[in-house]
């Protein structure tokens, strides 16, 4: 999460799990917490995915968060740099 009046770091987490909903509704209880939403943005990192999140990724692109994805997962699906 960044702070939009001087683009710094405000919390950086990492979060880890093998089902796309539980990650979602994880990422939107830290975001309720302690995000506010005119100081606020947030960009989501697949870094560690084995496979490409789809459902996770077309979810978060919804709400207009950023993700930003390797070039390649292990599955051998490309992902796209930034959203």
């Amino acid at each position: 999460m960044f702070r939009r009046k001087d683009d710094t770091l405000a919390h950086q987490q990492i979060i880890e799990g093998n089902n796309q909903l539980k990650l979602l509704v994880k990422i939107w209880h830290i975001v309720g917490a302690l995000a506010k939403p005119g100081e606020h943005y947030l960009v989501i990192k697949t870094d560690g995915s084995r496979e490409r999140p789809e459902w996770l990724i077309r979810n978060l692109k919804a709400r207009r968060i950023a993700v930003i994805e390797p070039e390649k997962y292990p599955d051998g699906k490309v992902g796209c740099q930034l959203s």
